[in-house]
């Protein structure tokens, strides 16, 4: 559950990167507007390309730390289902191996039974 909150709050502040991105290039582009050399047309393009970089590089590293937060959780589970199932191995086992040796016993058991009432009827 933690993981997806940790997702979700590394998508909301991707999400805000990128929207804050959007109005510095758009207050770059409008900021342009009001000249007429084409000195201004080429802040606007720079500000529109260089808030589409920043935008871009903010995305691939929120996606690059979204995919490892998911491998991890991948692994985190891997590990607990293999531990899990190691655990039931060996507790099969140990309840397998009681059974046996508490079977012997039992046989044990009753064959000294017989031999006492074979002994007690023959005397």
């Amino acid at each position: 559950m933690k993981d997806d909150q940790a997702s979700t709050t590394r998508f909301r502040a991707l999400a805000i990167l990128l929207a804050v991105v959007a109005l510095v290039g758009g207050g770059t582009v409008l900021s342009a507007c009001g000249s007429n050399s084409s000195s201004g047309t080429e802040k606007a393009k720079e500000g529109i390309e260089k808030g589409v970089e920043e935008a871009e590089k903010g995305a691939e590293e929120g996606a690059e730390k979204a995919e490892k937060g998911l491998e991890e959780a991948k692994e985190e589970a891997e590990g607990a289902k293999s531990s899990a199932k190691k655990a039931i191995e060996e507790g099969t086992k140990a309840a397998e191996e009681g059974a046996e040796k508490g079977a012997e016993e039992a046989k044990k058991g009753v064959e000294e039974a017989k031999k006492k009432i074979e002994e007690e009827l023959n005397k």
